[in-house]
């Protein structure tokens, strides 16, 4: 049954939901078939998990309405802005050695 939820959860796309598997592409890429976005497939699996584990639970800063849920957009620039974090961060360590 693992394999099975392993498999389903590597082929899906975390931002659209389709499951293909031509997405999964060799080594660690994963290209949605539907929506053609381009993802680290261990980030996308991860990302499946979550939505799965979350089930009902609303992802939300505080001081926003109830019924909030932010958008694939939204993600997407939170995704980027993470990832430029930690580059400057890995350039800091890189300079500071």
């Amino acid at each position: 049954m693992f394999d099975a939820l392993e498999t389903i959860i590597t082929q899906t796309c975390h931002v659209c939901g389709m499951v293909d598997a031509k997405s999964r592409v060799p080594r660690d890429k994963f290209i949605c078939t539907n929506c053609t976005r381009v993802f680290h497939a261990d980030v996308n699996a991860a990302w499946n998990i979550l939505h799965r584990a979350a089930g009902n639970v609303v992802l939300r800063r505080p001081g926003h309405k109830e019924g909030y849920k932010p958008t694939p957009a939204m993600l997407r620039s939170i995704q980027k802005s993470r990832q430029k974090r930690d580059k400057r961060a890995a350039v800091a360590v890189y300079l500071s050695v």
